[in-house]
């Protein structure tokens, strides 16, 4: 092979595989878009302005400790 050949032949190849990878980044992108727009139309059809219920204390019981600490008043030191 002549070195024209031979040169023309790599730029062949690489011109082929920068086209697959710019190829593979469009698609992703297309992709990944399609998603965000599920996301977005669940997102607004949800009831925002719904009140989070609460939940119960007797679903979480509050436990007496044992500690002194005490954090909503200011450390006083002799």
């Amino acid at each position: 092979m002549s070195n024209k050949s031979l040169m023309k032949t790599i730029l062949l190849i690489l011109s082929i595989i920068i086209l697959t990878i710019l190829l593979a980044q469009a698609i992703q992108m297309f992709l990944t878009s399609s998603e965000l727009w599920k996301i977005d139309q669940i997102l607004c059809s949800m009831d925002l302005g719904s009140t989070i219920p609460q939940p119960e204390t007797s679903d979480h019981p509050v436990t007496q400790s044992l500690a002194s600490t005490d954090l909503t008043k200011p450390v006083i030191k002799p």
